[in-house]
């Protein structure tokens, strides 16, 4: 910047101050004039109030503190439900839209919004500088071009690896036909052909090995890594054996649950307090069949114990057994004489007890009495069981 410049915004800036200085004196004139006015007024006002209060103490009569400080109680609430009841700025109506608002009213307003735009940086004299600066750095390098755009290089390295074609079409060849297809490709070796190799890749493997065989060695090779073995691929084109597994045929489901769904329960288990109306309903109606089966094996067994055992409470039982023993004892030839001991005559017992201690006096008695041997028949050539051979 030249000196005549400098010189003349130097001229501006004095003379804004002595604009700003007038300004200044004419509103502190101002002030004091509207000053002398209020006092005036205030003058008069008091003036005109004196002489209300002093035309109502004639005319009125005097009141209580408590009535002056009610009435001006009432007053103040019916002021402030006026300025309830009144029609309100629209500052304080919400959500306004323009015609409920005058015309470039929204200009006066400290307005506070969101915004989603980043703020803007102030400019101060730094940043002023700083782009002066680089102004003229630039103009003194004498580079008035453009800022070059920039582009991302393409990463080329994807062709060295191996690219996959996966094909989603449905195969229109059996299962069977695709393991004959490989087996035939396994057994003439056409899966063993070695893929193709770059000759640009396979001339910077060629050179990397010759360096690192160079650099072996210089370092007198000590630091040579063990050789990586070679790769033996064994291929026989005979059958593949088939290993079965050391199971049985037939397997129980049972052996076939894991421990966990052994101790399972078919029922997660709840508490009275969980049980709703249905669950209390099933426990019930298990409990009723449960009973009902044990009631039943009670009537079966006290069935068995009547046949079984006669006169445990059955007196027509009782005589139809001792009937029963009669006739067989008749039907095999034997003749039983009634005796004071015997307990076969018609006797009525008050308990099963003395019935069958009866029945064993008598059994005791006949073991007691004599038996005639019987002449068993002797067979001509019979042989005793014991020498026969099966």
């Amino acid at each position: 910047m030249s000196d005549e410049e400098l010189q003349l915004i130097k001229a501006l800036d004095e003379e804004t101050m002595e604009g700003e200085g007038s300004e200044e004196e004419e509103e502190s004139e101002n002030e004091t004039e509207e000053a002398n006015a209020d006092e005036d007024d205030v003058d008069m006002s008091d003036a005109e109030h004196l002489e209300d209060v002093i035309g109502k103490q004639k005319h009125e009569p005097s009141k209580s503190q408590y009535e002056t400080r009610k009435e001006k109680l009432a007053a103040r609430i019916k002021a402030m439900e006026d300025k309830a009841l009144s029609d309100q700025p629209w500052q304080l109506k919400g959500e306004v839209t323009a015609r409920s608002r005058p015309e470039n009213s929204l200009i006066q307003e400290a307005v506070e919004f969101d915004s989603n735009v980043a703020p803007v940086p102030t400019i101060t004299m730094e940043t002023t500088q700083s782009l002066e600066a680089i102004i003229i750095q630039r103009i003194k390098d004498k580079s008035f071009d453009d800022v070059e755009r920039k582009v991302r290089l393409k990463d080329d390295s994807e062709k060295f690896k191996k690219r996959i074609e996966l094909d989603h079409e449905k195969s229109k060849m059996s299962l069977s036909a695709i393991y004959e297809q490989e087996y035939i490709k396994l057994r003439d070796k056409e899966g063993d052909a070695e893929e193709k190799i770059d000759p640009a890749e396979e001339e910077i493997q060629k050179m990397m090995s010759s360096l690192f065989a160079k650099l072996d060695a210089l370092s007198s090779f000590q630091y040579t890594p063990k050789p990586a073995p070679k790769e033996v691929k064994v291929i026989s084109h005979l059958p593949s054996v088939v290993v079965e597994e050391v199971q049985p045929d037939t397997v129980a489901d049972s052996a076939r649950l894991a421990p966990e769904e052994i101790k399972r329960p078919r029922v997660e288990v709840k508490d009275r307090s969980e049980m709703d109306s249905t669950d209390k309903k099933r426990m019930r109606r298990r409990k009723k069949a449960k009973n009902r089966k044990v009631e039943m094996v009670k009537k079966t067994a006290e069935a068995r114990v009547q046949k079984l055992n006669p006169g445990l409470g059955n007196k027509r039982a009782e005589q139809r057994s001792i009937e029963a023993i009669k006739q067989a004892v008749v039907n095999e030839g034997k003749v039983i004489r009634p005796s004071k001991e015997s307990v076969l005559p018609d006797k009525t017992y008050s308990s099963s007890k003395e019935f069958f201690k009866a029945l064993q006096n008598e059994v005791k008695l006949d073991k007691s009495r004599p038996k005639k041997k019987l002449e068993s028949k002797k067979l001509g050539s019979a042989k005793p069981v014991e020498k026969l051979k099966l």
